[in-house]
């Protein structure tokens, strides 16, 4: 069989969860063959590859065309059902290769939805406001407009259900080829985080969050499956109006042969609260900062973070944040993070937004108690969550004091790890997927396909049929 992923700024080009969870879901089914077409903003360098992909598209959408008239009629229901947050009509999606802002259709749709909602801020600010956004989208439908090259595959997987699930609904409609629409991250709730650093005024964010809404309810239109990692996530997608009938829950899994309890025993001065996370604002560095501040206060421990900078003037923010309470954190940059788990007594996640953070199910499968925010599907796998930076210090204190109870909750967290979340378990609930969305298609091609032996046989029981019909009315005339 034969998969296309469909990916945004994630794999194969950058580090994080999503990737490795790609990287280990590609390289583990070995009887498929893999496509990737992702989605940048900036040249990258490729991070993964695999002896089982043969396809790697990736495109910089800085460098994707935006000329052209485009079609108005198009334009005008494209850019206005993104504008309202409504779904994209299937007749309008297939044709959004002709969709344009220089079209006629790209001025009406925006002055009317700026006139109707009376937008409180200058039309100058609202019009570029609307093609920062809109073209983002635009951008990718131009780097697919060649859609036949991609149509020699027998599923797409989009790993989101915004920028990936709208072109993945393009390329289901266009080549007649299912779509599966897996969620990891709470879109929605991170772009508003977005709006937050940001600073963003009001209005601003509504374009945002309506061109967000729009391509999420378009993609659970368009996908044949939905396949959220954790019930938390489904309960989003339904609360959003996701046809319930369409999803398919599985859970991620990691290598629990590799993450493993350590064989020797810890030797070292201090106890050790840790992460492993990428260096960016929706990690919750700074909050992992002030909690291990406020843990210092009671008890004398280290802190280490394990993980690349992705965001510099946020890494930089963290430095003065630690500098100006006074309190060491060991930042070690990007490393294999198995050897850091061993040195973990607890593992502590100050995320503001997570799905099911493959770094939590790690720590567990090596024996670490894992306290988290209560973020995402957090509480249906830490040892403990925490909805304040006081309640996080009070829980990890107690936990560094009571040798005990962290070994228990260790141990209750390797043989939880290795029951639900093993990556053997995860790949054959992906294998069995599959194999039902291509067999319930190929059983739908074949419905539709009819041989000339079967239109002939056909035809002969409609002709029989008329002449029966014909004779049973003469007999009731004579």
């Amino acid at each position: 069989m034969h998969i296309t992923i469909i990916s945004e700024g994630a794999y194969p080009v950058t580090l994080g969860g999503v990737s490795i969870w790609t990287h280990n879901l590609i390289t583990n089914l070995k009887g498929h063959n893999f496509a990737v077409l992702c989605f940048t903003i900036e040249h990258r360098t490729l991070m993964y590859d695999s002896g089982n992909i043969d396809r790697i598209f990736i495109f910089d959408l800085n460098e994707q065309p935006l000329t052209g008239k485009g079609d108005k009629e198009v334009t005008y229901r494209f850019v206005k059902s993104l504008l309202e947050g409504k779904a994209v009509e299937k007749e309008v999606l297939i044709n959004a290769h002709k969709v344009s802002i220089n079209s006629e259709g790209f001025w009406k749709a925006i002055e009317e939805f700026y006139m109707r909602e009376n937008m409180d801020m200058e039309f100058s600010k609202y019009f570029w406001t609307c093609i920062d956004v809109i073209s983002y989208v635009l951008r990718a439908i131009r780097a697919i407009k060649n859609y036949e090259k991609f149509k020699t595959t027998d599923i797409y997987l989009a790993l989101n259900s915004g920028l990936c699930g709208i072109i993945g609904s393009m390329l289901k409609l266009r080549n007649s080829v299912p779509l599966i629409i897996t969620e990891h991250g709470i879109l929605l709730k991170e772009i508003e985080i977005w709006f937050e650093k940001a600073n963003l005024e009001e209005p601003i964010r509504k374009i945002w969050r309506n061109i967000f809404l729009s391509m999420v309810m378009t993609s659970y239109n368009n996908a044949d499956v939905l396949n959220p990692i954790s019930h938390y996530h489904m309960d989003l997608e339904v609360k959003l109006g996701a046809d319930r009938r369409k999803i398919w829950v599985i859970y991620p899994g990691i290598n629990t042969f590799r993450y493993r309890p350590s064989s020797t025993p810890k030797r070292k001065q201090k106890l050790t609260v840790g992460v492993v996370t990428r260096i960016t604002p929706v990690k919750g560095i700074k909050e992992f900062i002030r909690i291990a501040s406020k843990i210092k206060k009671s008890i004398d421990c280290d802190f280490t973070v394990v993980g690349p900078v992705e965001d510099e003037e946020y890494y930089k923010e963290c430095i003065e944040e630690m500098e100006k309470l006074g309190v060491k954190i060991n930042f070690v940059g990007k490393k294999d993070p198995l050897p850091y788990y061993h040195i973990f007594d607890v593992y502590l996640n100050a995320s503001l937004s997570e799905g099911v953070p493959l770094a939590v199910l790690e720590a567990m499968s090596c024996g670490v108690p894992t306290v988290c925010s209560d973020v995402g599907a957090c509480r249906y796998i830490a040892s403990a969550v925490f909805n304040s930076e006081e309640e996080a210090a009070r829980i990890v204190i107690r936990l560094l004091m009571d040798e005990r109870r962290r070994k228990a909750l260790g141990n209750m967290a390797r043989k939880r790890a290795v029951r639900e979340f093993s990556l053997r378990r995860m790949v054959s609930e992906y294998d069995t997927l599959f194999y039902s969305v291509f067999s319930s298609k190929r059983k739908e091609r074949i419905t539709e396909y009819e041989s000339p032996v079967v239109k002939l046989v056909k035809n002969m029981l409609k002709v029989k049929e008329i002449v029966l019909n014909k004779t049973a009315i003469l007999t009731n005339r004579s």
